[in-house]
């Protein structure tokens, strides 16, 4: 969709209050739905972790985590915005410029079912269950089983963040091993003043970067949306 079918779609219409209403929120939730509605904020953490293992304040900075965590968050999301880029495409919006609420809002969740989908994939069994439950009316037994919107977006955050997390896990111990062994060679030779930070930091870089680990780590967290 370029800027030119864009204006072709849009010329001549003449939206609703309502209509206006949907777009201002959406345009203002962008930013939001950015941060908590795609793989970035997994990205984020791990990145952010690895910076904490090497022991460094500002290596890598808050723009290199930030800059990374969204470079492989469009890699993921790319079929995902495709497939949605499609799907409004198909939607008339001249029709639908003086068209009610009601149709508005079922014609904006089939334009998102394919975000939609990605969400309730990625988001955990268990966490969905849970956030249903807190979302769904007490003794609304009819609905049960049925996953709303919300109750998707909480499951998928915090199924991001746990597993967000366990990465960052098992990508620090290698860290803290050599932090624990270079503490101790200090201490065994009567070096107790010295900085571990100072003796460790090196090593873990050179280790870090022998082993490849940027690709690894960027390899492996984004073919974990892929299987």
């Amino acid at each position: 969709m370029n800027l030119q079918s864009v204006n072709s779609m849009l010329s001549g219409s003449s939206f609703t209050p309502e209509g206006y209403l949907l777009i201002a929120v959406a345009l203002g939730a962008l930013p939001l739905l950015l941060a908590v509605g795609t793989c970035y904020l997994k990205f984020s953490i791990v990145l952010g972790m690895l910076r904490s293992g090497f022991g460094t304040q500002q290596t890598p900075s808050n723009a290199l985590v930030v800059s990374l965590s969204v470079v492989m968050s469009l890699i993921v999301m790319q079929p995902v915005i495709s497939a949605v880029i499609e799907r409004a495409e198909s939607v008339k919006m001249v029709e639908l410029s003086k068209a009610p609420l009601t149709r508005l809002y079922k014609e904006g969740r089939a334009v998102i079912s394919p975000w939609v989908e990605f969400l309730t994939r990625a988001a955990g069994t268990k966490e969905l269950e849970v956030f249903s439950n807190l979302t769904l009316p007490k003794g609304d037994s009819a609905n049960e089983g049925v996953h709303t919107l919300p109750a998707i977006i909480g499951a998928f955050v915090v199924t991001e963040i746990k597993r967000g997390f366990l990465i960052s896990f098992a990508l620090l111990i290698p860290f803290f091993v050599v932090d624990l062994v270079v503490s101790n060679l200090l201490v065994g030779m009567g070096l107790t003043m010295m900085s571990p930070v100072i003796v460790s930091l090196p090593i873990k870089v050179l280790l870090f970067i022998s082993a490849d680990g940027w690709l690894l780590l960027v390899q492996t967290l984004i073919q974990g949306y892929q299987q």
